[in-house]
């Protein structure tokens, strides 16, 4: 284990810098804590570090896998720290390093670690693109390293140890939404990315190395005097962390503009106490990320489906994914479950279809043209406007979706994002 938790060595920051940080200028810099935590003995292990803004710092999680023959194989990398480096090496020889998403605050450090091994084999997810130019992947930091192959696209030599690969490769008019899932099968592990995940009670260990984002959070509001950093103060730090991370604008905090806040903007946020109830709502559960649920797989409910289907039948009885708990202990009929929102979605588009009718207002809001999106209600954070508490979805407080679902209708009726048809 590493991080300078108990009893550890103190780690030289040199051994945490890392360089490339402005490729992605986020939080927490160019300083980032590595931790390694055995998920499954002698076969898995997770190392984490933080990132996110405005001190709202959650983990990341590169899983690594001993394979049958001792070498690893790095699942979703993170940044290649003389540190993280080490904690790899300690392990064994890195053979393989799998990119299986096509997100940003992922893919941004796969060529900086792919080159820290220069005897590896790249793999990568299908539909890799950058913006403001789509540049070829090749490009995007690699260098000389090359990629050996696109999952789903070619042999893989670790196929005989894993199910799948399972692709969900979404088109959303401007980018491309790729999960992918695979399955080790000696140890029964669903590893995925972004799309289930269990919010722990108590903040990562890696997040109270330096809890410093905690303490920021912690806050009632920004006139606060800093806290000392009790086990108490900490799950509050995290707790308002999470809402934070999860909804972007949960309901309980209001942001208020200030001189004061343009110079320190934690000085606008005022918490009040009914963050207790939101965190009740997810702390310990297991969910599907509510952004993925209300901005991303809504729109493609039956290619999402099918995904969901095709990792089920796979045999594993926990999951690991990149974000806050791992492992989660979940069955295939459990995972299924978690995405019942999308079958109510489909059920809605499929009967609408067969009808021949579909609600008229919404179609036309769908195609409402750009020019009219002032008219919309933009969330309190991005514009001090009062809004109404709108639908739940699933395990979460209805105010708390509020945010996403007006983050949703901008997209769609902006043409950002198309629609399934």
């Amino acid at each position: 284990r590493g991080g300078g938790g108990a009893g550890a060595e103190p780690v030289p920051a040199s051994d945490r810098y890392y360089g490339n940080w402005l490729a992605l200028p986020i939080q927490p810099g160019d300083q980032r804590i590595t931790t390694r935590t055995e998920l499954v003995k002698g076969r898995m292990w997770g190392l984490e570090q933080t990132q996110g803004v405005l001190n709202v710092l959650v983990n990341v999680r590169m899983t690594v896998v001993k394979l049958a023959d001792g070498g690893l194989l790095c699942w979703c990398p993170v940044a290649p720290t003389r540190e993280c480096v080490r904690l790899v090496e300690e392990l064994g020889e890195v053979k393989y390093v799998v990119l299986p998403t096509t997100a940003l605050e992922h893919k941004v450090f796969l060529g900086p670690f792919a080159r820290k091994f220069p005897d590896c084999e790249v793999y990568i997810a299908p539909g890799q693109y950058s913006v403001p130019l789509d540049l070829p992947f090749q490009w995007l930091g690699l260098g000389a390293k090359r990629v050996d192959g696109v999952l789903g696209e070619c042999e893989l030599p670790f196929a005989d140890e894993f199910e799948g690969p399972e692709i969900l490769s979404l088109s959303l008019g401007t980018g491309t939404f790729c999960e992918v899932a695979m399955v080790h099968k000696s140890t029964k592990t669903l590893l995925i990315v972004d799309s289930v995940v269990q919010c722990p009670a108590e903040p990562p260990e890696v997040c109270r190395v330096d809890p410093s984002p905690l303490l920021a959070r912690a806050k009632a509001d920004g006139r606060e005097p800093d806290r000392e950093p009790t086990p108490a103060v900490l799950r509050e730090g995290w707790a308002k962390t999470a809402l934070f991370g999860l909804f972007f604008q949960p309901v309980s905090v209001e942001y208020k503009p200030s001189p004061a806040a343009v110079v320190d903007i934690d000085k606008g946020f005022t918490w009040t106490e009914r963050w207790k109830s939101s965190f009740a709502r997810i702390s310990n559960k297991v969910f599907v990320a509510p952004i993925l649920q209300q901005v991303v797989l809504n729109k493609r409910p039956s290619a999402a489906l099918e995904w969901v289907d095709r990792v089920a039948a796979m045999g594993f009885n926990k999951v690991v994914p990149a974000h806050l708990q791992a492992p989660i202990q979940l069955s295939p009929a459990q995972f299924k479950a978690k995405f019942a929102f999308l079958r109510e979605l489909e059920a809605e588009r499929q009967a609408a279809k067969k009808g021949g009718a579909v609600d008229e207002e919404r179609d036309q809001g769908r195609r409402r043209p750009a020019f009219e999106l002032p008219e919309l209600r933009l969330p309190d954070f991005l514009q001090q406007l009062q809004g109404g508490a709108g639908g739940g979805n699933g395990d979460f407080e209805a105010d708390d979706m509020q945010f996403l679902k007006d983050l949703d209708e901008i997209t769609v009726k902006s043409g950002f994002v198309k629609l399934e048809e």
